[in-house]
């Protein structure tokens, strides 16, 4: 599922449409919500006032956004924690469920929410993270595959309380420069830039494939006469030991590269930039990120 959680300003972000945490007067209370009147100005401030009726707890409405490059503004209302005993819960799942069903309904792409509540309206972190990435995820499975969600969690401090509930791999997936658009295209094949790196490391294919890859399959694909899916290249990456530099150039040569937007391609890429090339250890953690495919490809 397109849901991506990104350690960014929220206001930074390149999205049809960025959800507002506010209150039930759409006055600015404080935060982003504030900056958002600032930078809209009285054209923000009158669209604002004119739904003040609308906008009550646990639902969602929206103005343009009067910021380059995105389009709408989502407002949603959440209700001050109080122990969880005043249906704190509900009303939360329900703002990213109506806000997501607004981005949908006005055929946005993608949209940026902040971690609602967790902030001035005191919803503990770990479970205002839990229910976010809950709700956005059965709606996405449920309703809209293709709209592009991004949770933004922003500064050091927010990031090192989210650690307990994701851990270091969520750390670096927080992080994680957006290559969707990078896909590199340097002179040479797959083929040959594989033969050039066995020459050079001074690698036997058996000591490439291992038991990865379909030995067959892997002296197609060395001699040009098969493309390798993702996965299979991954595999050889990995028995190349490459370096994360160099996987993405022999990656870009088959015309492929990875993306942030895929779970799968972040948890490669933190394989490689951390040097664990332990085929184990990538199936595990495949398998607790929810994979149930193995490591082994096939072209």
């Amino acid at each position: 599922m397109p849901l991506s959680v990104v350690n960014q300003d929220i206001l930074t972000m390149k999205v049809d449409a960025i959800v507002n945490s506010t209150n039930h007067h759409m006055k600015g209370f404080s935060g982003v919500d504030q900056l958002l009147h600032e930078v809209g100005g009285e054209e923000f401030e009158k669209e604002c006032r004119a739904l003040r009726d609308k906008c009550v707890p646990g639902e969602a409405v929206y103005t343009n956004a009067y910021i380059p490059g995105v389009k709408y503004i989502i407002h949603t209302v959440a209700r001050n924690y109080h122990g969880g005993i005043e249906g704190e819960a509900a009303v939360l799942r329900s703002c990213y469920k109506k806000s997501l069903e607004l981005a949908t309904e006005l055929g946005c792409a993608s949209v940026a929410f902040p971690l609602i509540s967790a902030g001035s309206l005191g919803y503990p972190i770990q479970d205002a993270l839990q229910e976010a990435i809950t709700s956005i995820s059965e709606y996405l499975k449920l309703y809209d595959r293709e709209l592009k969600v991004y949770l933004v969690i922003y500064g050091d401090a927010a990031t090192k309380m989210a650690k307990p509930l994701f851990g270091d791999l969520d750390s670096y997936i927080q992080k994680t420069i957006d290559l969707d658009d990078m896909v590199y295209k340097q002179e040479g094949t797959f083929a040959e830039k594989l033969n050039k790196i066995m020459k050079k490391k001074h690698l036997k294919a058996s000591q490439v494939y291992q038991k990865n890859i379909n030995r067959a399959a892997f002296h197609k694909i060395q001699n040009g006469k098969c493309k390798p899916s993702l996965e299979t290249a991954v595999a050889i990456i990995f028995g190349l030991q490459l370096d994360y530099d160099s996987a993405i150039n022999l990656l870009g040569s088959a015309g492929m590269t990875l993306s942030n937007s895929r779970k799968y391609d972040i948890i490669v890429s933190y394989f490689l930039k951390t040097q664990n090339y332990n085929v184990a250890d990538f199936n595990k953690t495949l398998y607790e990120y929810g994979y149930r495919s193995s490591f082994i490809g096939a072209c």
